[in-house]
């Protein structure tokens, strides 16, 4: 992923921090500070402007997309029960294989302070999908970062929350909301990269340099598929994606995908109908432990 950023009229404290996305180049996204604010945005908020914290961090496809993973795809295997996901009493059968084996991570230079509170604007939703099923992803995908989600055996030591607060008709990535993290269907534009599926904006206060919003903008012209079972063709699963995205709301970066590319946090995803991005691999989990854990 990749961002780009523009400080426009956003005070005389607006400055422009840095950002990152998934396979972004240069780019300058418009994203200006506050000017307006949304009616179901928390009352007790102040009115400082808010500038992007770092350049959109954009998420992209392979560069030439492959075959579906599997010619006949199989549904996802049924989700962990409680007492079978990470952390629970069960002895945990630890793998090391591909992305459980794999360390690496990077760091974004900022965290999530508190509950992620975060709306969906169903607006842009593309013809023939359901949002409410769009919705059960989005939030699975959430639960994903929260629970530290793994197939390798990993417990959770993640102290992660997010809250859906429900549906906004606020645009995400526009910089004309302050705090208000916005989750939706958009135009991606050019200057990010041909093959970017998904990009996302975190903003900082311009008083205090706090971390105050992240928003995150979902391709609409690319095809996505809600399950294996529904990716007929070339779609990318949006779980997989949206797990990646959430990670950057959390503070995870990117890491190589030639060395790295088994990993939820890699900057491409593992191409049309592949789901293994949904669970989080030793590096993704270990970024989070770094910047949430709960061990001392």
């Amino acid at each position: 992923m990749s961002f780009g950023i523009r400080i426009e009229e956003a005070g005389a404290l607006g400055r422009l921090r840095g950002v990152h996305g998934l396979v972004l180049a240069s780019a300058c996204v418009s994203l200006v500070g506050c000017v307006a604010f949304s009616s179901d945005r928390p009352a007790e908020q102040a009115d400082p402007a808010s500038t992007p914290f770092v350049r959109p961090i954009v998420t992209s496809r392979p560069a030439t997309p492959g075959p579906p993973a599997a010619a006949s795809p199989t549904p996802s295997p049924a989700r962990p029960t409680e007492s079978e996901r990470p952390g629970a009493s069960t002895t945990p059968q630890v793998s090391t294989k591909g992305a459980c084996g794999d360390p690496a991570y990077e760091l974004s230079g900022y965290k999530w302070d508190g509950v992620y509170r975060w709306s969906f604007n169903t607006d842009g939703t593309p013809d023939g999908m359901d949002p409410d099923a769009v919705l059960e992803v989005l939030e699975r995908s959430a639960s994903n970062i929260e629970t530290a989600f793994n197939d390798c055996g990993l417990p959770d030591n993640v102290d992660i929350q997010s809250h859906y607060r429900g549906v906004t008709k606020d645009t995400p990535c526009e910089g004309n909301t302050y705090g208000l993290n916005v989750i939706g269907f958009g135009d991606v534009p050019e200057r990010l990269g041909e093959g970017a599926i998904a990009y996302t904006c975190p903003y900082e206060n311009t008083v205090t340099h706090d971390y105050v919003e992240a928003d995150i903008v979902i391709n609409r012209n690319v095809g996505w598929a809600l399950s294996t079972a529904d990716c007929s063709g070339f779609e990318e699963l949006l779980e997989a994606t949206m797990t990646h995205e959430l990670g950057h709301v959390f503070g995870l970066g990117h890491v190589n995908e030639r060395h790295h590319g088994d990993l939820t946090m890699s900057t491409r995803s593992n191409g049309p109908c592949t789901e293994d991005e949904i669970t989080l691999g030793l590096g993704d989990i270990l970024g989070l432990e770094e910047l949430y854990g709960t061990q001392p």
